[in-house]
């Protein structure tokens, strides 16, 4: 059982420990804890953001996590019916030392609470190890230098496109908007229109997509489809054309798990193009990048709660591709 709360800056969560086969430090528990509910999401949860091992040792350390309402140690082993009780602020210093620099990509709109840019293929949204100087949040501070706010986690991004895929991206400027638009991605009010091109032609016109998605069980860095475990992913796909070896499509997310449309899309044979982890092999997949990309997207206005509704254009990668009318 658990409880989450966010206002007045804070943080709060209860976690009733249940089903606990053997005693587990308070560290390790609650990073798998936290690991295991965020590890397989494109959207970056309020968990996500303020979590990490580092984080919850700290926060241990200070007082700021209580079991059965007494302080612990990082190393206290975690027993059945333990009652957990964090209470954290909203504000924390960013990872890394991040320095500006100028990074292509195209500005769509940009206010005081928000800023939505296009985010090209081949470029890394945030700095993680092996991407220290070369992702769009160097770019990014390098506008807008209030993103680098120590009351902003992660510089405000507040859901994931992967390197290779383009698109539309929202970025929060203070922490009110950082915060409602991770609770907009928790309740599914923001809406997502991807396009694609597949290997072959896909067999109906239009379909849903329902399965269970997790980790692969052999290679822990992919996601496969899961007959039991997993979690609960579906996506509508409606085709736009057929070409003469495969098919361009629209998909639309109804959750967002990591990699979701990829491993979908291969689930029905029919892998996206340039799909280095997923395309099974298929040949010719890698000569423009991956063909996928986020072309529309809506949400309210975390300020004025307006609804805000935003398109691009068709990539030139993909373009090259709906000209020729073939792969």
């Amino acid at each position: 059982m658990l409880m989450v709360q966010l206002e007045n800056n804070f943080y709060e969560r209860t976690i009733t420990v249940k089903n606990r086969k053997k005693n587990t430090r308070l560290d390790h528990f609650l990073t798998n804890f936290f690991s295991a509910q965020t590890g397989d999401s494109e959207e970056i949860t309020t968990e996500e953001l303020l979590f990490s091992r580092n984080r919850i040792q700290k926060f241990i350390d200070e007082g700021k996590i209580l079991v059965n309402e007494i302080p612990v140690k990082q190393s206290y082993k975690v027993k059945n019916d333990d009652v957990i009780y964090i209470k954290i602020p909203l504000k924390f210093d960013n990872e890394f030392n991040i320095v500006p620099k100028d990074i292509f990509f195209e500005v769509i709109y940009f206010d005081k609470d928000i800023i939505v840019i296009n985010k090209p293929d081949n470029l890394v949204v945030h700095p993680a190890y092996g991407h220290y100087t070369d992702t769009l949040v160097n770019g990014l501070i390098k506008i807008f230098p209030d993103l680098e706010d120590d009351r902003l986690v992660r510089h405000g991004i507040v859901h994931r496109l992967d390197k290779d895929t383009s698109g539309l991206l929202i970025i929060a400027r203070n922490s009110h908007s950082q915060n409602n638009l991770v609770l907009q991605f928790k309740q599914r009010i923001v809406k997502k229109k991807y396009i694609a091109i597949t290997y072959g032609k896909l067999e109906k016109l239009e379909g849903v997509i329902n399965t269970r998605i997790g980790r692969n069980p052999l290679e822990r860095k992919k996601r496969s489809v899961l007959l039991t475990s997993g979690k609960e992913s579906i996506t509508y796909y409606r085709v736009m054309e057929y070409l003469r070896n495969a098919t361009f499509v629209e998909l639309s997310p109804h959750t967002g798990r990591t990699h979701q449309l990829r491993v979908h899309m291969a689930y029905l044979r029919h892998p996206i193009l340039g799909d280095k982890i997923y395309s099974r092999g298929k040949s010719g997949f890698h000569r423009l990048g991956l063909m996928l990309c986020a072309k529309e997207i809506s949400f309210n206005h975390p300020v004025t709660e307006q609804k805000m509704e935003f398109k691009i254009e068709i990539p030139e990668r993909f373009k090259i591709i709906l000209e020729k009318g073939e792969i």
